[in-house]
């Protein structure tokens, strides 16, 4: 199946990074090199500008990343692909695939201080507006079968949950994947589908300040359940709050400013935030046995643990009054 985890990330030295962007871009000036889930990722200076020489994954094709490719100029966030010195967009090197964009400047969301109300409510809006962008977005590509799809979360789980030894936490894993078979899954059908970005997570945001916030790596963009952009981002902006559902909701309360959720979404939404963090951890627990010196794979392991296990004392129903509140207060 095309939704296996992928291969291993390519391993171009930099020496042959500062070759190819030499050769194909005319760039001259390495700074280093970025962390990647199953890419590379080398950033290199011009002048006064930034830009990332991105190689793929062996196992990406020309149409997955010409998509990316044609996302990007749709959304305008500040990301465009550079042309090659042919003038082609996307280069093969090796049988990699390469492309250079434009660098993004900014901070992540991992590394800003403080989470403010205003931010998390600004980066629901924010993401809102993306997927609002993206909803006149079509591509036969996206409708790929990727492990990060949240439609492939029962069996992703259930394919990797016998990695987490302690017995504690694979039943937090179980819970939440009952929950998920026997509550979402008979109301697929119903559920809104889009093409997102897929990945918004708090290495993937990127802040400038409150009001201007971008998004990075749209290497998981696939058509999939709307409501998976949203839950997406609460699942990582809930990381590390001593009131992770207050964040959540402020989240929730800025996207739905912008693109309202149907009332089948709303109690649906907490039920996609746990079973996007169960994915997490039981993919982490496989990729760390494949690559156990990337340490990027697994950083958000610990706080993601921290985090099911506190939503594991909160009952369900104040969750969902809280999430309604939220939606209802935005009409």
């Amino acid at each position: 199946m095309s939704n296996e985890l992928r291969y291993l990330s390519p391993e171009f030295s930099i020496d042959e990074a500062k070759c190819i962007a030499n050769q194909y871009y005319g760039l001259n000036e390495f700074l280093c090199q970025l962390p990647s889930e199953r890419d590379q990722n080398f950033l290199f200076q011009s002048q006064q500008s930034k830009f990332i020489l991105k190689i793929s994954n062996i196992g990406e094709t020309y149409s997955v990343i010409h998509m990316q490719n044609c996302a990007m100029e749709c959304i305008n966030n500040g990301i465009r692909v550079i042309p090659a010195l042919d003038g082609n967009m996307i280069i093969t090197y090796k049988n990699h695939l390469i492309r250079l964009v434009s660098y993004l400047p900014g901070i992540s969301l991992a590394d800003y201080q403080p989470h403010s109300s205003k931010l998390i409510f600004n980066l629901g809006k924010f993401l809102g507006q993306i997927d609002k962008s993206l909803m006149e977005f079509k591509d036969e590509t996206a409708k790929r079968d990727i492990y990060w799809n949240i439609i492939n979360a029962e069996y992703i789980i259930n394919k990797y949950k016998h990695l987490i030894v302690e017995n504690n936490r694979r039943q937090i894993i179980e819970n939440i994947l009952k929950d998920w078979i026997e509550i979402v899954v008979p109301l697929f059908s119903l559920l809104r589908k889009s093409i997102i970005h897929n990945d918004a997570n708090d290495y993937n945001i990127i802040i400038i300040d409150e009001d201007n916030i971008g998004l990075i790596d749209f290497g998981d963009m696939c058509e999939t359940f709307l409501i998976s952009e949203v839950a997406i981002a609460c699942a990582y902006i809930m990381l590390d709050k001593e009131d992770p559902i207050d964040s959540a909701t402020y989240l929730i309360h800025g996207y739905n400013q912008i693109i309202q959720f149907e009332n089948i979404e709303i109690d649906l939404i907490y039920h996609f935030i746990c079973t996007r963090l169960a994915m997490s951890v039981t993919i982490s627990a496989y990729q760390k046995q494949v690559q156990s010196d990337n340490h990027y794979l697994v950083i958000s392991e610990k706080p993601v643990w921290s985090l099911l296990e506190k939503l594991n004392t909160i009952h369900t129903t104040f969750i969902y009054q809280t999430f309604r509140s939220a939606c209802a207060s935005s009409k």
